[in-house]
């Protein structure tokens, strides 16, 4: 049997919060495929306890190679689970080194909105103010 190594983790991986409330998410995540996908056959989206990926963790949901982005129901958590963590998966089994970011955003007493992108630990941030049903 020949045994290949391969390092298939995603980049560019974003998460912009679109839900209000401060201890909750909700939006889409989004990520380059990595250089190599020969041997992925799927990606795992997660939340988890810590900026290593890893158990504890809460599944998000599972895409197949060729779609790069999940979203994150609204109203999700984030009390237990303060990050998220892409794995890419091949046919036998899960990567053991995700690509994790935080899982941001806050509202203030204003209810200004504090969207929060990551780029694979590039902190941006951008307030918006919350005007009715929309962000201006």
């Amino acid at each position: 049997m020949l045994l290949v190594d391969r390092s298939s983790t995603v980049g560019s991986l974003v998460f912009v919060d679109k839900d209000l409330d401060s201890q909750e998410l909700g939006g889409t995540v989004v990520w380059s495929p990595p250089a190599d996908v020969s041997q992925a056959a799927s990606y795992d989206l997660y939340l988890c306890l810590n900026s290593a990926g890893g158990d504890p963790r809460t599944s998000i949901g599972s895409v197949p190679v060729g779609i790069n982005q999940v979203s994150v129901s609204d109203n999700s958590p984030t009390t237990l689970y303060p990050y998220l963590a892409v794995y890419t998966k091949s046919t036998l089994l899960e990567q053991s080194t995700p690509a994790v970011i935080p899982a941001g955003g806050s509202v203030d007493a204003n209810h200004t909105r504090t969207f929060v992108v990551y780029r694979n630990e590039i902190h941006r941030k951008r307030n918006c103010p919350y005007v009715g049903s929309a962000f201006v």
